[in-house]
């Protein structure tokens, strides 16, 4: 993961504020499936067919991963849905420091096939225009 690593998909401010334990493998004893090393693969795949494609086109100095892989507490905490797909590492929140997020928006509709779902949080103007 050249310019990121592991820790910038797990590290949570809060979770530390919280003494909440944010390591994947977390809520092995909630969900058998969340293991360390499913967790771990998915936040590889994301990086590999989401994260690193807009890095490449919007530079490692612009893009800010607000939040990627949640254990079940810290989910909980900043009052996500118990399904969200943070919590198996399939999703990332992530900024742009000079792009609107609509330009990121619409640059991973254009340009990446392996995406499942985005939500546009904050669009600064207007409606999603492809």
């Amino acid at each position: 993961m050249a310019g990121f690593n592991k820790k910038h998909l797990i590290i949570s401010k809060l979770a530390t504020d919280l003494n909440i334990n944010n390591f994947p493998g977390a809520d092995v004893d909630k969900d058998p499936t969340l293991t360390m090393d499913f967790i771990f693969n998915n936040l590889q795949l994301l990086y590999q067919n989401v994260i690193g494609p807009i890095v490449a086109d919007f530079g490692i100095n612009n893009i800010y991963i607000s939040s990627a892989y949640r254990c079940m507490a810290l989910n909980e905490a900043l009052g996500s849905t118990p399904n969200s797909q943070h919590t198996k590492g399939y999703a990332v929140d992530i900024a742009s420091r000079n792009h609107s997020s609509g330009t990121i928006f619409n640059w991973v509709v254009d340009n990446l096939p392996f995406w499942n779902q985005m939500i546009w949080e904050y669009p600064e103007k207007g409606s999603f225009v492809s």
